[in-house]
């Protein structure tokens, strides 16, 4: 088990560098457009940036427990990691605080990533409470820094518990003025992930304190987790068992903007009557318009328009 341990570390570890080096090189030489709005950009999927890095800075702690050549190398490289984590967290809620306060936040908009803010925070709590426990087991140079990493934990972890709120009022707020029946997306994966890291966050807390009052709030969060957990599985079975056409997106080809027809596996619909439309945002942070229609055959189709690469997609069918 350990040995797999050590491969997944430094496979992690490469891959970290090449999509962290790769990523954020062509983020910072690609030309920019002066058509792209900040607030099509900026949205909580940023902050899984976070979360491979303290992963992988985790497994490295993990690694570092059953082994006893390179202890002190491993310290450094997790703490580092986690230094790097921690950093890119507080820059993208910077930028995302700002996007939040001084740009416009539809009703409509895509809420699910921005849980990754409370998933991002968590796992840096965890990543910062198992590097304190074992320094503290093994002591070394970093016994210094015991109580720097007690604080930044804790820290993160309160910082999550704070925008907790945020997110569950600006959710109520889409419930009421967005008019929509609910929908599915695999952004209730993303709340479930988000919830189950805090929970394990709040153990780690328990540990790192001694607060025994925590646990409390560690079981409500994991109740909550299963609870997201199995909504999203009994919503995705559904989902699949509901979608009965698989149509990539080089198999639909819509002609207007407005969609009056379409093509779909070489025969023709004719769009008889738009029921519904409105404009929405994938996990990416993807701007798409999506239309309920109804076809010549009386099917009830989910047909959306992709704003940035102006390539249509085809959703679903109503059954």
């Amino acid at each position: 088990f350990y040995t797999m341990a050590h491969i997944c570390w430094y496979v992690s570890i490469g891959l970290w560098v090449v999509i962290s080096l790769s990523t954020f090189s062509i983020l910072f030489l690609n030309p920019k457009s002066e058509d792209r709005r900040i607030e099509d950009v900026l949205h909580g999927g940023w902050f899984f940036a976070t979360v491979g890095t303290q992963s992988t800075a985790l497994l490295g702690m993990i690694v570092a427990e059953h082994t006893i050549k390179q202890v002190i190398f491993i310290h450094v490289f997790s703490f580092a990691l986690w230094s790097v984590g921690a950093s890119l967290y507080l820059v993208f809620m910077a930028l995302l605080t700002l996007r939040l306060i001084f740009y416009r936040f539809d009703s409509n908009t895509l809420l699910s990533p921005y849980w990754m803010n409370i998933g991002a925070a968590a796992i840096t709590a965890i990543t910062g409470a198992v590097l304190h426990q074992h320094i503290q087991t093994v002591g070394g140079p970093f016994t210094d820094l015991l109580p720097f990493l007690k604080g930044v934990s804790l820290f993160f972890w309160s910082f999550g518990l704070w925008w907790m709120p945020f997110l569950i009022i600006l959710a109520v707020r889409k419930l009421i003025y967005s008019g929509e029946a609910l929908t599915f997306t695999v952004g209730y994966w993303e709340i479930a992930f988000a919830l189950g890291l805090y929970a394990d966050s709040t153990i780690h807390m328990v540990a790192l304190f001694e607060g025994h009052y925590l646990v409390v709030i560690s079981t409500d969060f994991a109740i909550a987790c299963i609870t997201i957990w199995s909504f999203s599985s009994i919503f995705t079975i559904f989902y699949l068992a509901k979608s009965s056409v698989w149509v990539p997106v080089n198999k639909l080809t819509i002609d207007y903007v407005t969609p009056y027809s379409f093509k779909l596996h070489g025969r023709l619909f004719q769009v008889k009557e738009v029921i519904s439309e409105w404009l929405d945002q994938t996990i990416q942070g993807v701007t798409k318009k999506r239309y309920w229609i109804i076809t010549n055959t009386n099917l009830t189709c989910l047909i959306s328009y992709d704003l940035l690469t102006k390539k249509w997609y085809f959703d679903q069918v109503k059954v």
